[in-house]
């Protein structure tokens, strides 16, 4: 099966016309999906309790059909009167402005009957007032019965003497249609149309593995939880973890025997007590080469003092450069007036 719907180019003039070679293409393969027994299901037709698909019914019957009733009682003895049904129940009115415009009601489409009699034949006078039913000419198929709305796998009900004339509309792979010149129907892309049959094979099945039932999910480990994700974070911490561990059982041991727990030892710091605070390198004597003054007030006595400190590196070259004044711009030069 072929699948290929022409394609409507909008311009500025209006539509696009479309090759013929094209458009045939898309005929054929519409034909092809009514064959397809999952397209026709999808599509919505009931045919769960028909023999066969595509469906073809002998002229014989066909031909005696006279009444509508007649061609109702014949279509219940086929099982395909579920598909009308539905279509009868699934009137409703439009939603819209279509409503006051000539087209009140809407309803699903019914079975698609093909046939090779003329308009005025009895077999077209029977049929044509059951509702969803539409009938059509072997040799005027196009694609607004075929697959309406663009959907394929529509319903169709053959006669007998339509199915055998299509290989003379339409030719064959070896044979050129006697109706349209130089035309051969498109060759199939795939043998068996029924891809979930083909799937399912024990070719297919046997060559496959098996199911992934959890998919991949990376996994994001909390470093307070797990060691692994901590040492990516801190190298070290291996080392306080032991530590840690070694003090917990030496703790436990003098917990056992009834000793005192000695407490763990503090590094020393320049602010506890009993600690000698480094001396003062900063002051520096009167004289010295590159001491600055500094007044300090004091707050509280309000008593102005003088204290020296050594000057630091930055400081003392700052000092000594020479003060150079900013060039200036012609523009922000005040013109002289005269």
């Amino acid at each position: 099966m072929v699948v290929c719907l022409p394609q409507l180019k909008s311009i500025e003039d209006g539509i696009e016309n479309i090759s013929r070679r094209q458009k045939r293409y898309a005929v054929c393969s519409a034909l092809a999906a009514t064959a397809v027994p999952s397209l026709v299901m999808a599509r919505g037709h009931r045919i769960s309790k028909l023999a066969e698909i595509p469906f073809v019914v002998a002229d014989s019957p066909l031909n005696k059909l006279k009444k509508t009733k007649q061609a109702v009682e014949l279509l219940k003895k086929l099982n395909a009167y579920d598909d009308i049904e539905k279509s009868i129940n699934s009137k409703r009115i439009r939603p819209g402005k279509g409503k006051s415009r000539g087209r009140r009601y809407t309803r699903h489409k019914g079975p698609l009957i093909i046939h090779t009699k003329s308009a005025s034949d009895s077999l077209v006078k029977s049929f044509r007032n059951i509702p969803g039913i539409e009938l059509v000419n072997v040799n005027r198929l196009n694609l607004l019965t075929l697959a309406p709305g663009g959907h394929l796998g529509r319903f169709v009900i053959w006669s007998e003497s339509a199915f055998k004339s299509l290989n003379s509309i339409f030719g064959t792979f070896s044979k050129w249609s006697e109706a349209k010149a130089s035309f051969k129907i498109p060759r199939a892309v795939i043998g068996n149309a029924d891809v979930t049959k083909v799937i399912n094979s024990d070719e297919v099945q046997s060559a496959l593995r098996l199911k992934n039932s959890k998919p991949f999910q990376p996994y994001k480990a909390n470093p307070f939880k797990n060691i692994g994700a901590m040492l990516k974070l801190n190298p070290y911490a291996m080392t306080q973890k032991r530590r840690a561990i070694k003090r917990y059982f030496a703790i436990q041991k003098l917990k056992a025997e009834g000793k005192k727990i000695p407490k763990k030892p503090k590094k020393p710091s320049v602010y506890s007590k009993g600690v000698k605070k480094p001396k003062d390198k900063t002051k520096a004597a009167k004289g010295v080469k590159g001491v600055k003054k500094t007044i300090v007030k004091d707050q509280k006595k309000g008593k102005i003092t003088l204290t020296t400190r050594k000057a630091s590196p930055t400081w003392l070259k700052v000092f000594r450069s020479p003060a150079i004044a900013p060039v200036r711009s012609q523009d922000e030069i005040t013109p002289k007036y005269q």
